[in-house]
């Protein structure tokens, strides 16, 4: 994706045509009778491109899919800076520290990014054959990581890997549901206050189109919420009262486009709710990918790791 700030300002256009009297040919056929073929063919090109520009400015979508919709925030973002770390997958926050994944590493930071500890080898005690970490969450002394055998863009073996939050060493693994229909597991979050974990899933196809809740405390599956406008290549997810934010790698650098960040406000027993669009990252001017994020209520910012040319975590305050 790309991460500069850009301003679309495409002006909506249509063709200005005429009306033609019954029965009179199309200008082209004139044309044909009068020059031959060739500029038959060469004015009826000149029509289906201008027929395909104003279709693309009016329902201009990225390559990824991914409409221009409105931001709705909650509350204002302002970009804050970012810091160099060593993890590109997932980042999560809880009583002072910072905690990042990368593939088979977890890494601890304190508020002010100096490391204080690091597990090199995170997926050893993990069951089947798990090569990757994804998005994390921490929440009372255990750290919540998606984990999953990863190759050629495909996954198996998804699970949540529990570690305690100070040792790094694994606690349980909990398996992800086949009932759930879940079929990559890109990262996950705790919501406190219904003793739910969620899982969400990056992969294009049916179950990126969900999101996934199971008891925190026993790890048993409950039940599913379709997104409606669901965004493409979510990475990552994050529980703030009450509502999940998913960060979404659904930008293109080729074509200039940023990533987002999605809010989902949940219901009691719902099975579906809908994807609000709250934050264009155009701030972020670095080739990459948006992978996990977190809150810190303490500093009142939104933390964003991205998968750059170096590993970095981006922030913002909140207004």
């Amino acid at each position: 994706m790309w991460c500069g700030r850009h301003s679309w300002q495409a002006e909506r256009k249509g063709p200005r045509g005429e009306r033609q009297a019954r029965g009179a040919r199309p200008s082209w056929q004139t044309a044909a009778s009068k020059g031959g073929g060739a500029v038959a063919v060469e004015m009826l090109a000149v029509l289906v491109a201008g027929a395909l520009l104003a279709l693309a400015l009016l329902g201009r979508t990225s390559v990824r899919g991914v409409s221009p919709a409105r931001e709705t925030p909650t509350r204002g973002y302002v970009y804050a800076g970012m810091h160099e770390v060593g993890g590109h997958q997932g980042v999560a926050y809880a009583n002072g520290s910072y905690w990042v994944t990368n593939n088979n590493t977890i890494l601890r930071y304190d508020t002010d990014w100096d490391q204080i500890d690091q597990r090199d080898d995170a997926l050893a005690d993990v069951g089947g054959t798990a090569n990757h970490l994804g998005d994390i969450d921490v929440y009372d002394g255990l750290l919540y990581a998606a984990a999953q055998h990863f190759e050629n863009g495909m996954a198996s073996d998804l699970s949540v890997a529990v570690y305690d939050a100070n040792t790094l060493t694994l606690q349980r693994d909990i398996q992800v549901s086949a009932a759930s229909g879940q079929t990559e597991c890109s990262g996950v979050a705790v919501d406190p206050a219904t003793g739910s974990l969620w899982l969400c899933s990056w992969e294009d196809g049916i179950s990126s189109q969900y999101l996934y809740e199971y008891d925190l405390a026993f790890g048993d599956f409950r039940r599913k919420v379709r997104l409606v406008g669901a965004p493409r290549a979510v990475q990552g997810v994050t529980c703030r009262d009450g509502a999940l934010y998913l960060s979404a790698d659904n930008g293109s650098a080729s074509v200039g486009e940023p990533d987002h960040v999605y809010r989902v406000e949940l219901a009691d027993g719902g099975r579906s709710a809908t994807a609000t669009l709250e934050l264009t990252l155009g701030d972020i001017e670095e080739d990459g990918e948006a992978e996990g994020l977190t809150f810190n209520d303490d500093a009142r910012q939104l933390v964003i790791d991205y998968n750059c040319s170096t590993a970095r975590v981006y922030l913002y305050d909140l207004q």
